[in-house]
């Protein structure tokens, strides 16, 4: 089983109170939608799993992340996708990234590109927009059966799938982020609260998502990105793939 989660402010502010009948008018236009992540909900369903889904209009990200942790947790999935409104991928994509992260029993990301200035491509000495951040040193790719992978620092959530194994440990390490929702009574893991590191000038704020890879750095938690798929985000589409001579570079695709 899967569960599928995507936060749709912009959306919820452009249509008010009466939001979520208009997300049920997209969900039935399926790949039509004007919404880059029900047309991936849709391309998820091919791959003939048992979904449940959640669709939010958080004002911050960190807590709309971490009650979407704490629906995962609750439902019977092995497997959380977690996906930008604005991130889309097709089935074969969702296959590989799905089967990745039951083969590593991590978090596994779709490389994608950041919101930002459309006019700089990313490369490995300056990766820019890109959502993942690499280990120094030479890029280690691992193949396996269907996909490879190259491990990764760390990992922006345009596109993402995370194993249970790898949120219920940081749960169990992290008791004192546990916080319920008063009206539900739902458990909600603050696992993406944000936090500072260093001290003095070193200083830094860490928003999220790092602080999210973070923690599972800290519990040796597998981290990859997934190599040859395509992801439109932010109205480009990126592919992360290795070369002929074992060099992995990136190709920017006009959408």
């Amino acid at each position: 089983m899967l569960f599928f989660s995507t936060t749709l402010y912009t959306f919820a502010r452009t249509h008010g109170p009466g939001w979520h009948e208009e997300l049920r008018k997209e969900l039935l236009l399926g790949l039509e939608s004007k919404i880059e992540a029900v047309r991936t909900l849709t391309s998820l369903t091919l791959l003939r799993e048992e979904i449940a889904s959640a669709f939010s209009a958080p004002m911050r990200l960190a807590a709309g992340r971490s009650d979407d942790a704490g629906r995962f947790l609750a439902s019977k999935a092995d497997v959380w996708v977690s996906c930008d409104n604005d991130a889309q991928a097709d089935s074969l994509a969702l296959r590989q990234l799905v089967e990745a992260a039951r083969t590593t029993r991590g978090i596994v990301s779709a490389p994608c590109l950041q919101r930002g200035d459309v006019e700089k491509a990313p490369t490995r000495e300056a990766p820019g927009l890109l959502n993942i951040r690499f280990h120094p040193g030479p890029i280690a790719v691992e193949t396996h059966e269907g996909f490879a992978l190259c491990p990764v620092y760390s990992t922006g959530f345009g596109l993402v799938a995370v194993h249970r194994e790898a949120v219920e440990a940081m749960r169990a390490a992290h008791p004192e982020l546990d916080t319920y929702d008063e009206e539900t009574g739902r458990l909600i893991p603050a696992l993406f609260f944000e936090r500072l590191t260093g001290e003095g000038v070193l200083r830094r704020w860490q928003g999220e998502d790092m602080a999210f890879c973070a923690r599972a750095r800290e519990l040796l938690t597998p981290m990859h990105a997934v190599l040859g798929v395509d992801v439109v985000h932010a109205g480009r589409r990126l592919r992360l793939e290795q070369d002929a001579e074992g060099f992995v570079g990136m190709r920017v695709f006009d959408v």
